[in-house]
């Protein structure tokens, strides 16, 4: 399996999406998704580029290692203080990100 890695944060793109692949049986097909991906994610309706080609890499995803974000956030079952955890960069804002709502509704 092959996947597209940002070349700055480290990030899977499409990794929190279910309406974009993200995994790929062959590097030749995930460079294939890479072009439409830049045909297709050019401009958003604000103007930004939201997908550039050259800001990402193909890499194999046994080779792939996730970033690991530190997160400062407060207990919303019992309003304890402030707790510092670490998850990976493809969790934040998922449902296993402790900073979300349904973190702690399930």
């Amino acid at each position: 399996m092959f996947v597209l890695v940002n070349n700055k944060t480290g990030a899977i793109f499409g990794a929190k999406s279910y309406t974009i692949k993200s995994e790929f049986d062959s590097e030749r097909s995930a460079k294939a998704a890479a072009t439409r991906y830049e045909k297709k994610f050019t401009e958003n309706p604000y103007g930004r580029i939201v997908f550039k080609k050259s800001e990402y890499t193909i890499t194999d995803y046994s080779d792939y290692v996730e970033p690991i974000l530190s997160i400062e956030f407060t207990n919303r079952y019992d309003g304890s203080g402030s707790h510092t955890t670490q998850i990976g960069i493809n969790d934040a804002g998922t449902c296993v990100d402790p900073r979300c709502e349904t973190y702690w509704s399930m």
